[in-house]
C-alpha cells in the first residue's frame, strides 16, 4: 500500500484542484456542493458505489484487489 500512497501523493495535487474548483465557483460555473470534501490526506471516504460492487478504500488498495478471484495473490509472481 505504501507504493500506491506515495505515487498518489506525487500525482494528486489538491491545491491545484481546490484552486480550479474555487475559480469555477467564483465564475458561476459550479457550486461548492459540486465538489465533495476530501480528507486532509486527500483520500475520500471508502467508496461502496463502484461499478464492481466492491468497497474501495484508497488507504488499502491491496485489500481491494485481494477481494477478486483473478490476479496474483500474496507471494505469487509471473
Amino acid at each position: 500500500d505504501d507504493w500506491y500512497v506515495q505515487t498518489a501523493k506525487r500525482v494528486f495535487l489538491p491545491e491545484i484542484y481546490r484552486q480550479a474548483a474555487a475559480e469555477l465557483i467564483a465564475e458561476g460555473h459550479a457550486q461548492a456542493s459540486d465538489f465533495p470534501p476530501a480528507d486532509e490526506d486527500g483520500f475520500r471516504e471508502p467508496l461502496a458505489d463502484t461499478i464492481d460492487g466492491v468497497v474501495y478504500d484508497g488507504h488499502q488498495p491491496n485489500a481491494y484487489l485481494q477481494q477478486f478471484s483473478i490476479g496474483l495473490k500474496g507471494d505469487r509472481t509471473l
